[in-house]
């Protein structure tokens, strides 16, 4: 499908040939790239074209494992702390939850430990009074049922010292909370590297409406 290609800071880098004619693409400023095309059209290698024509640094978002020649390692390696409201925002983005489901989450968070891996005891601690209440909860429950065998950012490899994450091995919904966790991460602490993120159609929320997102402050 596609992938893009986020540039913190410009240069030109040199992509090939059209007959004898040389092709550069001209990065300069902050700029986006999206390579669009079938599977095995050349999206991957034309996005390792870019990574290894710039002289800067690189973090890729892997959703196939086809990094795996860079400095690359799985969500379970990494160790990423996380504010409470970076935790709430991944969870919404990922599992596309509901209002009422929102709102019980955040609610279970601000009064739980506030980490991805409490969540599920978090909202567990929830008391329901109503019937609707408990079925909104019971349906969270369900939604974020794969946070309980999941295992993600408990080792010691900080963001900086890696140049590519591998979600391969993860479930669809897991590698989507991953990648949404990294590029919190990323954005919060940018550095002047290029990001890659592989499959992004995977990850970029669809006709999403601002005002249904709930923040916390």
């Amino acid at each position: 499908m596609g992938l893009i290609i986020w540039f913190k800071s410009g240069e030109k880098i040199f992509l090939g040939f059209d007959g004898i004619k040389p092709v550069h693409i001209d990065i300069s400023g902050n700029k986006h790239i999206v390579i669009f095309g079938m599977t095995g059209s050349g999206k991957t290698e034309t996005a390792k074209r870019v990574l290894n024509g710039s002289k800067k640094g690189k973090l890729i978002i892997d959703w196939s494992g086809e990094y795996v020649d860079y400095k690359s390692v799985e969500p379970s390696k990494l160790k990423i702390d996380l504010k409470r409201e970076d935790v709430i925002d991944a969870i919404i983005s990922t599992f596309q939850l509901t209002i009422p489901q929102q709102t019980l989450l955040i609610e279970a968070i601000k009064r739980g430990g506030g980490s991805l891996k409490d969540v599920i005891n978090d909202v567990k601690g929830i008391e329901c009074k109503s019937d609707s209440g408990r079925e909104v909860k019971d349906a969270l429950l369900r939604r974020l049922s794969i946070l309980e065998k999941l295992s993600l950012f408990n080792g010691s490899k900080e963001l900086v010292e890696v140049e590519a994450i591998d979600l391969s091995k993860m479930a669809f919904e897991a590698k989507k909370l991953a990648a949404n966790i990294i590029l919190k991460s990323f954005y919060n602490n940018p550095n002047p590297r290029i990001l890659v993120i592989e499959e992004a159609q995977n990850i970029m929320p669809r006709n999403q409406n601002p005002d249904s997102i709930n923040t916390v402050e």
